[in-house]
């Protein structure tokens, strides 16, 4: 287990470099008890963890999330949809111009890194990364409802959308699919109450809707329950890449680690199944989780500090 000073005060998203070797966070550093507010960057190298790189992907830009290119790049997002993308040597550097409105969220980059989306009022799009043109969009406005959270499948060809809406003067919520190459819509399906967030299996065989009170994991080709966990006060989720394992961390500053191979049988035969394995790191509430590409390693990160620890052990 290795301890980590925690640099910033509110995480974003936290993400492993393809090789394991560097950890990137993006999020908030507030100061003068929290009047002042910046969006900042750090990256610890998991050999040196007291250095930290010199290559910034916030130089020029504002970003509100960072992701990791699979050629080892990493790849800042600001809240209009341009990028910066550097290796953390410094080299190999590109950038965009920005590509929407302002007051958008980066949502997820492919796994293939050929595609970000982007999400703002009404609104959720998706171009290819790192460079060209082919924008492709949904509007939502029509349909009176607002993104919530986006996913590509592992395969990149489906971008799955969380929205909000309304039905007969209440709140509800639902999945949206779209063909990522076409843009044309494929369905739509219910989702849980309060669902916040979308998660594909590594394998493309589950869609996993999150919420405060728990998730559920759904088949993506019947749109049925496969099972529903309750791990109360879920703040973040990630799954282990060899799609065995599903983690979970919570405001307490838990972290539960849940097999997936009993995911079958039905949402209420399951419902108390109880974690696998559970930790406690002591960052405090959990803002953000992470599991290294190759599974050997993972993290949490919180206002109380970041923890990465060895997740085969």
């Amino acid at each position: 287990m290795l301890r980590l000073s925690p640099r910033l005060t509110k995480f974003n998203t936290l993400a492993f470099a393809p090789d394991g070797r560097y950890l990137l966070a993006v999020g908030v550093r507030s100061g003068l008890g929290g009047l002042l507010r910046s969006q900042k960057v750090t990256l610890w190298d998991l050999r040196d963890p007291s250095a930290e790189p010199p290559a910034r992907i916030d130089t020029g830009l504002d970003p509100t999330a960072g992701y990791w290119l699979p050629d080892g790049r990493m790849l800042g997002v600001d809240n209009r949809g341009g990028w910066l993308a550097v290796r953390p040597d410094g080299t190999d550097a590109a950038r965009s111009g920005h590509i929407h409105t302002r007051h958008g969220k980066p949502a997820d980059l492919s796994p293939d890194g050929r595609w970000l989306a982007w999400m703002t009022s009404g609104l959720v799009a998706w171009r290819p990364v790192p460079g060209g043109d082919g924008m492709r969009a949904a509007d939502l406005r029509d349909e009176g409802e607002e993104p919530a959270a986006a996913a590509f499948t592992p395969d990149g060809e489906v971008l799955a959308v969380l929205v909000r809406g309304w039905d007969e003067f209440r709140r509800a919520w639902g999945v949206r699919t779209y063909d990522v190459a076409a843009g044309e819509f494929i369905r739509w399906v219910d989702a849980p109450d309060e669902a916040g967030r979308l998660l594909w299996s590594p394998d493309g065989r589950f869609l996993v809707v999150t919420t405060p009170a728990g998730f559920d994991a759904i088949d993506p080709y019947t749109w049925a329950a496969c099972a529903r966990r309750s791990p109360p006060g879920l703040t973040a989720a990630a799954f282990h890449p060899s799609g065995r394992e599903f983690l979970t961390a919570d405001g307490a500053g838990r972290v539960r680690v849940w097999d997936c191979g009993d995911w079958a049988g039905g949402p209420d035969l399951l419902l108390k199944r109880s974690p696998a394995r559970t930790f406690e790191w002591g960052v405090g509430a959990v803002q953000a989780l992470a599991v290294s590409p190759d599974g050997a390693l993972a993290a949490v990160a919180g206002r109380d500090g970041v923890v990465v620890w060895d997740a085969d052990g």
